[in-house]
């Protein structure tokens, strides 16, 4: 990993998932990283960014501010299309406001959802056009970060060691219970590390404007979930497909993939296929599971 001394780094949600593995990554790079999280018991400072601007806490100032304080789960932005806004869009418009300097690069992190799912493989030039609530707030904060000669990437469904919905399912699938999985939505798997490595590039040369980041294909949740029980050595029967109410979230059309931008494919980052990202996924998680088992932890 290549360095970068003396680069001083905020992230907004450090507690995340994205967050805290770009908190560990900064400082073996050498970074100098401060953070805010609105979790109650954080070692970082305490920040919901829905509090008026006067509240929230100073930070020294920073060459780069990485939002990762988001609200991203599509069925409750589009439920509560107040709460996404305040959160996604005037949480952004906040953070430049109190934070950036004319030093400050602006990382942020978009979504495939602000194109209309019509098409696969979408390039970054193309227009967006969201057909739910969290792609249009997507694509106003982005105009807000392109506006700061900030840096978007967007990118396709990130997996995490322990990722909620996979980590569900595999102890559902290993003790013989039935898994429900939508048949009807895609998505495209993009591994943490890879996403963690384009950021400190993207830091370390001062990246601006927009990147996507995808995998090479896109499956359903039905498959990847079969795919799961398989390489669990479940029953593949266990999986039952179900019918997603896509209407309800905001979405008509189903394809999830992106066109990797040439400086990541120049980059020869690790975008393996679905089946691939499955295996090194339960390859954690087996750990995880048996650390649990030794430390006498109750499974479920």
């Amino acid at each position: 990993m290549k360095k970068f001394p003396n680069k001083k780094v905020l992230i907004l949600g450090i507690d995340s998932i994205v967050g805290s593995a770009l908190y560990n990554a900064i400082n073996i790079a050498g970074g100098d990283v401060y953070g805010t999280s609105r979790r109650g018991g954080s070692d970082h400072s305490f920040l919901d960014v829905t509090f008026a601007l006067d509240k929230w806490p100073d930070m020294p100032e920073v060459d780069s501010m990485i939002v990762c304080a988001s609200l991203g789960k599509l069925a409750q932005c589009q439920s509560d299309p107040a709460l996404s806004y305040a959160v996604n869009v005037e949480g952004l418009e906040k953070a430049v406001r109190k934070y950036k300097t004319s030093r400050t690069q602006v990382v942020f992190f978009s979504s495939y959802h602000v194109f209309n799912g019509r098409k696969a493989f979408v390039e970054e030039c193309e227009m967006p056009e969201p057909q739910c609530v969290i792609g249009r707030h997507k694509a106003q904060a982005e105009e807000i970060v392109l506006n700061e000669q900030g840096f978007v990437i967007r990118v396709t469904k990130v997996i995490d060691p322990l990722y909620p919905r996979f980590t569900d399912w595999a102890l559902k699938l290993r003790k013989g219970q039935i898994v429900e999985a939508y048949s009807n939505l895609f998505c495209s798997l993009v591994p943490l590390d890879s996403v963690i490595e384009a950021v400190l590039v993207a830091i370390r040369e001062g990246w601006k404007n927009i990147i996507h980041l995808s995998g090479p294909e896109e499956t359903s949740y039905y498959d990847i979930a079969r795919m799961l029980a398989k390489k669990l050595g479940c029953s593949e029967d266990l999986v039952v497909p179900v019918q997603g109410k896509i209407d309800e979230m905001g979405v008509h059309y189903s394809h999830s993939t992106l066109q990797v931008s040439k400086v990541i494919k120049n980059m020869k980052l690790n975008l393996p296929d679905t089946e691939a990202v499955i295996r090194e996924w339960i390859k954690g998680y087996k750990d995880w599971y048996n650390l649990r088992s030794d430390q006498r932890v109750p499974h479920e």
